[in-house]
């Protein structure tokens, strides 16, 4: 694990596990960002052939994952779902004997699956400059299937002036180091 992976985890473990869904005022078990994702995977799910590989990156304790592939199983796809998180705490939140869990920080993502579908929510803010975010990127689209598809929601604030506040109240030795952004700049 990398050494700000590791920083960042030990700045977050006062709400890793079940703690999670409530952190920022329950954001990670809002049914509107749930629905957001929704969204946008209806636009696509045309395309997705009858067995549906996913990848959850940053999974936490996988909600997300489990909703998406939940839904897809609902309109008669057969999913196999990875949540993929640097957590172990995190991972051992969910209970699901059926999802794949991978304990493995994005920084060092690499497996031998290509994916028809990877999800990603709030987490290019742990990399500390956008270089690193490109090149995680990067790494995202090479373990996409040829056909495959990409869904995320960063962690995106309004205007500099919020990314800069939020720069300074993360970025000290109580959060670790983060790199918040603007509309503008993704």
């Amino acid at each position: 694990m990398q050494k700000l992976t590791k920083c960042n985890l030990e700045k977050d473990n006062h709400v890793q596990g079940k703690k999670w869904l409530s952190t920022n005022s329950g954001y990670f078990n809002s049914k509107k960002v749930f629905s957001a994702f929704l969204d946008a995977l209806k636009k696509i799910e045309n395309a997705l052939l009858e067995k549906v590989l996913i990848a959850d990156l940053g999974a936490g304790i996988g909600n997300l994952g489990e909703l998406i592939k939940k839904h897809l199983e609902s309109r008669g796809f057969k999913v196999i779902l990875y949540l993929i998180d640097a957590s172990q705490k995190q991972l051992n939140a969910n209970k699901n004997q059926d999802t794949i869990k991978i304990i493995q920080d994005l920084e060092e993502f690499n497996l031998p699956v290509k994916f028809d579908l990877i999800i990603m929510r709030s987490v290019l803010h742990y990399f500390a400059n956008t270089k690193r975010q490109l090149k995680d990127l990067k790494k995202i689209k090479a373990h996409l299937n040829k056909n495959g598809f990409f869904i995320n929601q960063a962690h995106c604030l309004s205007n500099k002036t919020e990314a800069n506040i939020m720069q300074k109240m993360y970025c000290n030795k109580k959060f670790g180091k983060r790199k918040f952004s603007t509309e503008k700049v993704l």
